[in-house]
């Protein structure tokens, strides 16, 4: 997405900066709110039910696989990849905000390498 932004700024300023940004953002945007109103309006309807049971294990897995990707990507060595598997665990075992935890792997890292 930046991408377009960036090529746009380049080409033709901040004009261009804008008409990359909405060419990138608009079309799922629009796709988005037409699929929500649909949803909305048949809310009691049978196949509503049966596409939302059926999508939900793929938005699941979609995300399980991004946090396998992102956590190949950022744990370099063997203690980062122990920090990840308990951080992992305290979110899945405590009611406490994943943001909590990556707030503070961002203090943590801000004071240990900064």
């Amino acid at each position: 997405m930046l991408i377009a932004t960036l090529v746009g700024l380049r080409v033709a300023s901040v004009p261009g900066a804008l008409a990359g940004t909405f060419a990138t953002i608009l079309p799922s945007s629009i796709l988005t709110i037409i699929i929500t109103q649909a949803r909305e309006r048949f809310h009691t309807a049978r196949w509503r039910r049966v596409q939302q049971a059926a999508t939900t294990p793929i938005s699941g897995g979609l995300l399980l696989d991004f946090g396998f990707i992102l956590a190949g990507d950022a744990d370099h060595n063997w203690r980062l990849g122990v920090v990840t598997i308990a951080v992992i665990i305290a979110t899945l075992r405590s009611r406490i905000h994943p943001l909590f935890f990556l707030g503070a792997g961002a203090i943590i890292g801000v004071f240990s390498y900064g």
